[in-house]
């Protein structure tokens, strides 16, 4: 198991980075030796992202193990005091780490062994049930991908009475916390920084400065503290700015900013408050912001130059069973 895991870890599957094929291909090579059934499923268009299905037993499922094949990324490697695709076991804890290592082929590699185990319960006493595992892709985008674990619900092709979402630990939580996902972004006015126009602030409006301190507001917003047994020492947690675009060019003044907003939901989390909340605050930032540039310019008549926008990205609502 060991050794299969540090497969896993060495073979890179970041979320839209790197496709997930590969790390199918490993899974599928140990379901082999382990005379498991399995099938590769792809979404339409999506060949190097199949997700890979594998079953003991013969009869109707009766339940189901998840698994996510991808990672999040490594923005610098020469920050971490090991190599993070290495798969290695660290000499002083006795501890196998790597990236991926909790988040989530460590849970595959269990899983997968646990189906081993139970097949042969299965063919020992003759149980007309099977179990599955999913191993999913591209769950790092959102958790509902539509070519990972919602393409196999959807299509019925993975079911159960229960399920086990298989993330590794002692800590087992009944339900999940929700996912909210929004993109704000902030249309201005470009002109080159070398212009007059610009030195005067008779013409250009900042947006990158202006998503700026959108975010850094939203990050010093006092937000409720939305707690739930099922899930402790976990709240409403709003993470601004995860992602950050904007301007196209040194010397021209951004015209269009966009950034990315993460918010892990609580059960008694209202999304409709947390969208008025932003929505107030983007639009007081934005309000001051073009008559910041209005006094600057000396023009009372000037319309106004920054506007901005939310798209809601993924939405998944949070759930606990009693």
């Amino acid at each position: 198991m060991a050794s299969f895991l540090c497969d896993l870890i060495r073979i890179r599957s970041v979320c839209g980075i790197n496709p997930e094929r590969f790390i199918a291909q490993r899974i599928c090579v140990e379901c082999q030796s382990l005379k498991l059934k399995y099938e590769l499923i792809s979404a339409p268009n999506q060949e190097d992202r199949p997700n890979v299905i594998v079953t003991a037993g013969n009869g109707r499922s009766k339940f189901l193990f998840v698994g996510h094949m991808d990672t999040v990324n490594v923005e610098d490697e020469t920050q971490w005091s090991f190599p993070p695709y290495a798969g290695m076991i660290d000499d002083k804890t006795q501890r196998l780490i790597g990236r991926g290592s909790c988040d989530n082929k460590g849970g595959i590699v269990c899983a997968l062994y646990t189906l081993y185990l139970l097949q042969q319960v299965i063919d020992e006493q003759n149980l007309n049930v099977s179990i599955q595992l999913a191993c999913v892709v591209d769950e790092e985008s959102g958790a509902c991908s539509s070519i990972g674990v919602r393409y196999l619900l959807d299509r019925k092709l993975i079911s159960g009475s229960g399920a086990i979402y298989v993330y590794p630990g002692t800590n087992v939580t009944i339900g999940h916390r929700g996912l909210l996902r929004l993109e704000i972004n902030v249309e201005g006015e470009n002109v080159h920084t070398g212009s007059i126009e610009w030195n005067s602030k008779m013409k250009g409006a900042n947006a990158s400065t202006a998503l700026a301190r959108i975010l850094i507001a939203l990050e010093d917003h006092a937000w409720s503290n939305d707690k739930d047994p099922s899930f402790p020492d976990l709240t409403l947690t709003v993470t601004p700015g995860t992602i950050f675009n904007g301007g196209s060019f040194a010397s021209v003044v951004p015209s269009n900013a966009s950034a990315m907003i993460d918010i892990r939901l609580m059960p008694s989390t209202s999304v409709d408050d947390i969208l008025k909340k932003i929505e107030d605050i983007m639009e007081n930032i934005i309000n001051e912001r073009n008559e910041f540039y209005r006094k600057i310019s000396l023009s009372s008549t000037s319309s106004a130059r920054l506007s901005a926008s939310i798209t809601i990205k993924n939405q998944l609502p949070a759930a606990t069973i009693d």
